[in-house]
């Protein structure tokens, strides 16, 4: 019984996840962000944009997952691309630009998802329709027909089906430039400023999202 207990600690301590941040010490948001991948057993190191920028690969290495912060440079979702550990994103340009969608707009006002897929693992469980995420009224979304055909499309915008709001890649699925994802890919509904503003099943989402991404569940 304890030889179980320490192997399961010890799974919990490996699962690193790398949070990138736009100032030189974390905000309210990248505390959010470190907060809910704690929940779900993660040790979280914070690095700044530019700094990670110089090097990824040097920073991204040993970890289990590689979260952009809501406000980081544009930029670094180039720097995300194609490195071999799982990404999950929030800000809709970092999305974009690390290839996992393309943007319809910036933002659509709305505090709702309408979930449409029931049976994946990040959304098990819930019913099809509007699904209440957040207390602010901006969405990250994406155009559904700008993305490959085995993305797997989570949710969309209430009274829009042609807007996706969370978007998941399968590894070796083939991103919206047609390259294949080199690990799990998520982009999730979270717009700036709405972090701050989660309900308790927009909580539940992110770290399923974490989770799966990472391979825990």
């Amino acid at each position: 019984m304890l030889l179980n207990h320490l192997i399961a600690s010890s799974a919990t301590i490996l699962q690193q996840a790398l949070v990138i941040t736009n100032g030189a010490s974390a905000d309210a948001d990248d505390d959010i962000i470190k907060a809910l991948l704690e929940d779900v057993g993660f040790v979280v190191t914070y690095v700044h944009d530019t700094v990670f920028s110089a090097d990824p690969a040097s920073y991204v290495a040993g970890m289990s997952l590689v979260v952009p912060s809501i406000e980081v440079n544009g930029s670094i979702g180039n720097d995300v691309e194609n490195i071999t550990q799982p990404v999950v994103t929030f800000y809709e340009v970092i999305s974009d630009n690390s290839e996992i969608t393309h943007l319809a707009s910036e933002e659509n006002p709305s505090t709702s998802i309408n979930i449409i897929n029931t049976y994946h693992p990040i959304t098990i469980g819930l019913s099809v329709g509007s699904l209440a995420v957040q207390g602010n009224v901006n969405l990250f979304n994406a155009t559904i027909s700008n993305l490959c055909t085995v993305a797997t499309v989570l949710s969309d915008l209430v009274g829009d089906s042609t807007i996706a709001t969370f978007v998941a890649y399968e590894s070796g699925t083939l991103l919206s430039d047609g390259d294949a994802a080199p690990a799990r890919r998520v982009a999730t509904f979270v717009a700036d400023p709405s972090l701050q503003t989660l309900t308790t099943a927009g909580e539940d989402l992110i770290k399923k999202a974490f989770q799966w991404a990472s391979g825990i569940i």
